[in-house]
Order: C-alpha cells, then structure tokens, then sequence
C-alpha cells in the first residue's frame, strides 16, 4: 500500500546485512527509464573498480525499489542470468511479481506512532497529549500520514488539537503547498494513490467505480451481504453485474486488494480499507458529492437492521453496522443530504437512530433523530404516534449524553402529547413517565406516579409495574434510603419470581440490584450472595470444587443468557467493585479484566461500557499505590468517553475528576487543581452548581487545598459542598456527613479541636444511624475520632475508639485492608504517645507488613510508616535499625516524589540528626550519655482519612 514506506525496510535490511555482500546496488524501478538510468550509474561504479577480480563471483544485493506499475515492464528482464547474491524489490502489487513476500503493516503500537509525531514536530510531551493520541489512532500508524502531519506542525503554531480539526474537515491541510518528505521523493500523502488508481481505472473501470462508492461506507468492515441489501431500481445500474452475486463481487474486489486499496479480514469474512486510503477516496475521488451512491449506501444500512433485530441492536454483531450508520452523518459528506429524506425512508431512518444509540454512537444518533423528528413532523403533524415516540427516544438519547435539560423538555413535550392523544393511563405514557422519573433521581414523584397508573391499569404484579418498583428501590438506594429501597427491590424480586421465574433475567437483575444495596449496607455475606446468585442464574450445574477457581470462572448468567451476554458482564464488573471494597485486589483484578475483555469482545473496543471497566480499573491500580497504571487506565477511557460522548458528558466528567484524585496522589497538585476544575466547569455547566457531582467536586477541591496548606479556601470548598448537601440529600445523607468527616479533619489541621470534635460526632452519629455500627464509611469516622483525641493527648479515650475501629474493620474488611492498617498504624502511634514503645512496634510492623504486601514497598503510605518506626528505633536506642529504615525511607521518597517533598526533606532532616547522634555517640564511646532525639513523623503520628 502506497504511503507505507516500503523503501525504510528495504534501507534497514542493506545497513544491517551488508557486510554479508560484496556489493550493494540501489535501482529506482518506478518505470522502464529510471530503471535504465540506474545501471548506468551502477556501471560508471563497476567501470571505476582498479582490481577486476573483486568482480568475479561476487555476492550482490540488488534492491529495484518502487516497482509500482509492472504493466510498464517485466522486471524480471533485468534480474542477473545467474544467482549470486539476492534480489529485494518493493512494490505495490506483489502479485505481479515473483518471489517471496513480505507484506508491511501499518504501525501497531500507538506509541510508535506518537515516537513519529514527536520526531517530526520536534515538540515535547507529545506522548502525554491526549489530542496527539487522538490523531495518531485516527491516523492509524500509516508512516507517510505520520510524517506529513509531524512535519507540518514542525514548521507551525498549530496544536495537535486543531490539526486534527482541519484534518477531518478537509483532510488536505494545506493543499497549496504540500510539505516535501526526503525519503517519499516526488510523492505526497495527498498523491501516493493516484498513480494505482489510474492503473485501475484502465484496466477494470467497475473496479474503480467500487472504490469510488466505498468512500460512503465505513472503511472498517466490508462485505457482500451488504451491498446486496440495499440494492433497487434507483441504485447506480453498474453495480449490478459488480453485486449480482458473491463471485462477481469476490473479483472486483480482488481486484481492489490487488492494488493494496483493501485488505482481506478472513476471520470475519470481510474486506477492510486503512483510514487513510479511505480519505483519499472521498477527498480525491469524490470532489462532488454523489447523492445516489449516499442514499444507496444509507439504504444498506437500513436494509441491515430489520425490525426483528430491535432487542439486539445493542450486540456486537452490529456493531459493524454501526459504523456505516456513522459514516452516514460525517460532516464532509453529511451536509444537508440527510435533510432532503424522502418520506419513504423516515422509518428507516428512526431505525438506522435507533441502531446507533443502541451501539453509544450518541453523537450520530442525535443527528438521525432530529432530522427523523422533522421528518414526521413535516409528514404527519406533531401530535403523531411515530412523532411522539421519536420525541420519546430523543429524550432517552439526551439523558444518556448527560443532556438532562434537554432531556426533561424532550420528555416532557412526549408527555403532553400522549396524554392528550393516547389518554393518562396508557401504557406508552406511563412508560414516558417512568423516563421521567429516572431522570428525576433527587425526586421520586415521577416514578410513585408512574407506579400508580401502572397498578391501576396493569395491576400489582404486572411486569411493567414490577419494573417501576424496581427503578423505585433505585432511587430510594441513590437518595441514601436504604430500608425503603430493600423493600422495593424484595417486593420487586418475588413479584418477578412468580411472574417470570427464578431464572428469568429480569428476575435476576433486581437480585443483583439487592447485592448493590447489600454492599452499601456492608452485608458483605449477603451481597455475595445475591450476586452469586445473578452470576449463576441457579445453574443446576455442578460448581467448581474450590472457591477461588468458581469465582475466577465465573458462569454467570450462563445459564439464561450465556457468559458472555451483557448483564453477565456487568454482574462480573459489580463483583469486581465488590472485592474492591473488600481490599481483595487480586479478585477484583481478575474480575475487571474479565469483563473488561468481555465487554470488548461483545460491545467492541470503543464503547462507553468498556470504559467504564476500564475507569474501574483506573480506581484499583490507584487504592493499589500503582499511580503509572492507573493513569494509563484512566487517560484510555478518558479519551475513549470523550470521543464517544464529547468533552461535557457526566461519564468524563467522573473521570476527569478521578485524575485530579490521582494527581492528587502523586502530589502533583497543580495539575490536580486543573483536573478538578474542569470537572466543576463541566459539572455546572451539565448538571447545574446544586447537583451532587457538583458538590463531590467541590468536597475534593476542599481536600486539595487543605493538602496544599490554603486552608480557608478548603474551608470554603467545604462549607459551600456542605450546604449544597445539606439542600440536595438532606443533613443525615452520607454524602453529607462525608464532607461533615472532612470539615472535621481540617479543623483538627487549624488547631480547632473542640469544633473537629463536633463535626466527626456529627458524622458519627448520622453514619451510625443510616448505616451500622461496623459499617466501613462508619468505622472512618471511628479512626478520625480516635485520631483526634490521640492528638487531644486523651490516650484512653483514643485507645477506646481506635479499637473499636480496628475490631470492625477487621471483622468487616479482613485483616490485611489497607483501611485495616490505617488503625493499625494510629494504634501504634498511640502506644508509642503511652510509652508503651514494644506495643508500638509490633503494630508498626504488622502495618508495615501490610502495606508491603498490598501497595508495594514504594507507596508512600508504606514508606510513612517505614520512616516512623525509624523514629520509634530511635526513641529505643536502636540507633543501626533506625538508620536502616530512614535510609530505606530516603531512597523510596526520592525515587517516589523527589529531593525537595516535604516527606522527604523530613525523612533527610532525621537521618542528619541521628547520624549526628550516632558521631556523637562514638566520640563519647558510650550511648547512655548520648542525648535522646524523637525524630519526625511524616505526616503525622496517625491519620486522617478524607471522604473524596
């Protein structure tokens, strides 16, 4: 294929083989006469050799470079008669020519291709550019598109992000003066593929007319079936010898692959196109828009998905369908064609709408919708049955883009009209209602509405009723009501149980939704057992022998609908949070990764449901102390959510923030700070400055500036999160009291005691009474409490409480949770304050080992508690154990966050000390005399721990 760089291989394979020849000759082939004029140069060389006989029986390497067009001439005139040495020759269409082949690839890795942009562009930090990632993978490793992208932004005040505006706007950036590339000679990305097209073009016209009408398809996935759907008396009358069957359609499109314009994907039984190539074929090949090949290509989309797919559009299965609906609505050939739809297709259309927004192609799906809207309203009024029920489906589109306002007015207008059409309590309206309601999560009134239309017209045990109880227990769990939603998700359960059956799936999603609210609850046993029960669908088969290989196996949902069905996976992913709340990191692991590859494999790559997996991961690299990971996870699903869903949707927003607790983590917190306030633009700008995303931002930009030492910003950060609650969820919500547990924390930094006190008894009372006396969130506040009055120098009081936390966690959360060690590390710090210094070190060390074990010895909270036990040594007169640990503590806070961190000009300034101490010692030659140091703490005695 034109634009790989062939001619960089064949250079790579004469520099380092070279040695293993006797002479090494470069031959331009790209027609008859560079060819000639090559030997001629080839002879002066030969003809200027002083010893003749180095001549006789030499080994050469003849390399005919750029044989693109072997209908000029046969190539193989011009091999030696006899063989000494070897021939490489690089072309376009190896086919034509005998030999060996070896086919080149487009880059793998993106990394390589960003090692491309940044060569060319000279520019620094590309690799951490998420735009210079964006256009990387849109380039798709191919060199030449690297290299002329790289080399325009060298000479450039463009950022990769307005490069590839002007990219997917007119694909030639700069057509007037194309940027030459050395090592590509007289061609540019804008003409490689000219020179085979004309080739084709002669030699089989229908061929190249197929290429032509690919520029309105997908490049991804091609293949017959496709073609053959859409096909009618309107479509272009050439394809139909091209269509008419498989074998016709096999040889124009061999033909294709030929020219390296196609590859062959055998394992799905298609062809594919490189991005690039498919650029060309609507900038180069389509200079004017063919409205008959757009309609007739929209026609095989529609074709595709029939009305009998509808509660399958959102498998894997279309998901290459998805992708020509997409191509569909591409601004630089959408235009106003899609406007012009003809009455016919209207139904279509709000299918083709229908496919996208069930593949999350949001975007595209908005735009199909509204010009199906218009459509109707233009055909059949605005009170219309198939008006309303796009107006329905715009709404749910809107909801799922985290468009609420639009969505509340698109909801709302299907509303008026049903009612005024179908009546109050017809199904359709009650089922309006019920969108409503979701959409009204901090207000039940929608939902308790729609219940009581559904129970008075379908009665009590209706499925549809069944389902709003459901959606009821939802909410009543979002708004921290938790028995109310127990009851809603039970009645729900045995009302689907005896209307559909144990093992139906609906039956089973409100079983996990229970292991949800089990989990919220900290009722870990019968969390795990609902979701036990939704992952097996009661299989009546047998179950592994051990615990460990049934939980890695997973047969969830197999029974009813397979392993690798949706709801499965996302039982797979809930059981994952679940060993994430747990501390148990290797499962939780092991279940993300299961459904992320799940996921991938039935969604496909790009869908916002693997990202989220993929976010998920993100948080347990980072409880794990593996911050590079989890940035990684992170930035993959951030720019995986924003391409899918745009820069304002909730779902990027979360992740955005996410970053800015990661940043937060590394002590980096400037950029932290720009994390967080961009999910606070986005967050007021979307969900409004009173919504609870809001507010969870503001509590972190609290706890930010509180770590940054800008202590009244915190406290405003705070109190307005507080307030907002306090409106929001209401004064007992645990939300609320987690920023209640932080005020507390920041006042315990400003010295304010009694008013810290106040607040963690807050907290504690409300956690206590909402939730349980073990529950986790609880037992945070028990630690804080506990941390406060050993900072008090109230030592029983503090012994009291940090033993009370430590039972509970331990019963709750295991022996090794790092939440567990937390209170292990506080209880050593108070029998350290209580002189009680072999008390203090057995808990230091089991802390020690701990955090070894689950965040690696390189975790600050591991090289904290490294650095204190150094101090305790020290207290102890172990002055060489004391030296060994500040010492191992300076190398892991050097190697973590750098010479000039607090926590390591701590660790620096007692590793002085006690060396002086140790100097000190040895001249008096006797430590009893010595003077006694404490040393410092890092950070503190004991911890705090925020609610982010």
């Amino acid at each position: 294929m034109g634009g790989m760089g062939k001619t960089q291989p064949a250079i790579a394979f004469a520099k380092r083989h070279h040695t293993e020849y006797d002479s090494v000759f470069w031959l331009n082939a790209a027609s008859e006469a560079t060819l000639k004029d090559s030997f001629r140069l080839v002879a002066e060389a030969i003809f200027d050799v002083q010893e003749a006989q180095v001549l006789h029986d030499e080994q050469s390497l003849l390399i005919f470079d750029n044989y693109d067009d072997p209908d000029q001439y046969p190539i193989e005139r011009y091999y030696p008669y006899v063989s000494h040495g070897a021939i490489i020759v690089t072309t376009r269409r190896p086919d034509l020519v005998a030999g060996s082949e070896i086919q080149l690839q487009p880059l793998r890795s993106v990394e390589e291709s960003l090692g491309i942009l940044e060569t060319r562009s000279r520019r620094q930090n590309v690799k951490s550019d998420i735009y210079a990632q964006r256009l990387a993978e849109r380039l798709a490793g191919l060199p030449l598109a690297l290299a002329t992208a790289g080399a325009l932004l060298r000479q450039s005040i463009f950022t990769f992000e307005r490069y590839l505006e002007e990219y997917e706007q007119c694909w030639n950036v700069d057509p007037r003066r194309p940027l030459p590339l050395h090592e590509y000679q007289e061609r540019t990305l804008y003409t490689t593929w000219d020179l085979s097209y004309t080739r084709l073009e002669s030699e089989d016209a229908n061929a190249a007319r197929l290429l032509g009408l690919l520029a309105y398809f997908s490049h991804q996935c091609l293949w017959h079936e496709l073609f053959r759907a859409g096909f009618s008396d309107d479509s272009p009358q050439w394809l139909r010898g091209v269509i008419s069957s498989d074998v016709e359609f096999e040889s124009a499109i061999r033909k294709l692959t030929n020219y390296c314009f196609l590859e062959v994907q055998t394992s799905a039984e298609s062809w594919s196109m490189h991005n690039c190539v498919h650029d060309w074929t609507l900038a180069a090949l389509n200079k004017v828009i063919d409205e008959r090949h757009y309609w007739y290509a929209f026609d095989c989309i529609a074709a595709s998905a029939k009305e009998d797919d509808v509660h399958f559009l959102d498998h894997v299965y279309f998901a290459r369908l998805a992708a020509h609906a997409v191509w569909l609505v591409h601004c630089r050939i959408y235009r106003d064609l899609l406007k012009s739809i003809i009455p016919d297709r209207l139904d279509k259309a709000s299918q083709t709408a229908l496919l996208l927004a069930k593949q999350v192609q949001l975007t595209a799906a908005e735009q199909v919708y509204i010009t199906t809207l218009a459509g109707y309203e233009k055909l059949l009024g605005s009170s219309h049955t198939s008006t309303l029920h796009t107006v329905n489906n715009l709404g749910d589109l809107y909801r799922d883009q985290g468009k609420l306002a639009e969505a509340e007015q698109t909801y709302l207008r299907a509303l008026v009209g049903k009612e005024k059409v179908l009546g109050a309590g017809h199904k359709p309206t009650l089922e309006t209602i019920d969108r409503l309601g979701r959409l009204y999560r901090d207000r039940g009134l929608m939902h308790e509405r729609a219940l009581a239309g559904k129970e008075k017209e379908l009665g009590l045990d209706h499925t549809s009723t069944l389902d709003t109880v459901n959606n009821l227990g939802v909410l009543y769990r979002d708004q921290g009501k938790l028995a109310e939603a127990e009851q809603m998700f039970q009645r729900a359960l045995a009302g689907n149980e005896g209307a559909l059956g144990p093992d139906h799936p609906s039956t089973l999603k409100i079983v996990n939704n229970l292991g949800l609210l089990y989990s919220d609850l900290s009722k870990l046993t019968e969390a795990k057992q609902m979701y036990m029960r939704a992952l097996t669908g009661y299989n009546q088969g047998k179950l592994p022998e051990m615990e460990q290989v049934f939980l890695q196996a997973l047969v969830g949902y197999e029974k009813v609908l397979g392993p690798d069905h949706i709801w499965t996976l996302d039982t797979v992913n809930n059981l994952g949070n679940l060993y994430y709340a747990q501390g148990k990191w290797t499962k939780s692991e092991q279940m993300f990764l299961r459904a992320m590859v799940g996921k991938e494999r039935v969604l496909g790559t790009s869908h916002t449901s693997v990202f989220q997996v993929v976010n998920n991961l993100g948080d347990l690299y980072r409880a794990q102390g593996k911050l590079d990971e989890a940035k990684r996870m992170y930035l993959q699903a951030l720019v995986g959510m924003e391409r899918v869903l745009g820069p304002d949707h909730r779902w990027v927003l979360d992740i955005v923030n996410n970053l800015g607790n990661l940043h937060s983590d590394q002590e980096k917190l400037i950029d932290s700070e720009h994390m967080y306030m961009r999910a606070l633009a986005g967050y007021e700008k979307t969900l409004g400055s009173n919504n609870t995303s809001t507010l969870d931002t503001v509590n972190n930009l609290g706890i930010l500036y509180q770590d940054q030492g800008k202590l009244a910003q915190a406290e405003q950060m705070y109190l307005r999160a507080l307030t907002g609650k306090e409106v929001a969820l209401g004064p007992c919500h645990t939300s609320t009291l987690d920023t209640v547990n932080n005020l507390g924390i920041l006042y315990a930094n400003q010295g304010k005691l009694t008013r810290a006190e106040q607040m963690y008894l807050r907290a504690l009372a409300g956690k206590e009474k909402a939730l349980e006396f073990h529950h986790t969130s609880t037992l945070v506040i028990v630690n804080n409490l506990g941390s406060l009055y050993l900072a008090q120098g109230r030592l029983n009081e503090a012994e009291k409480i940090l033993s009370r936390a430590l039972l509970g966690r331990e019963k709750t959360l295991g022996l090794d949770h790092t939440s567990t060690l937390s209170t292990v590390h506080n209880l050593g710090a108070l029998y350290r304050a209580q002189g009680q210094l072999d008390e203090a070190e057995t808990k230091y060390r089991r802390a020690l080992a701990g955090y070894e074990k689950a965040l690696g010895p390189d975790h600050m909270s591991t090289l904290d508690t490294v650095n204190n036990l150094g101090v305790l040594y020290a207290n102890l007169g172990k002055l060489d154990e004391a030296r060994k640990m500040y010492r191992r503590a300076l190398e892991g806070c050097q190697k973590s966050l750098g010479s000039s961190h607090p926590s390591t000009v701590t660790v620096t300034t007692n590793l002085k000390e006690l060396q002086t101490r140790i100097d000190t010692s040895i001249r008096s030659n006797s430590t009893q005399n010595a003077e006694p140091s404490t040393g410092n703490d890092n950070k503190k005695w004991w911890r705090f721990e925020n609610r982010s």
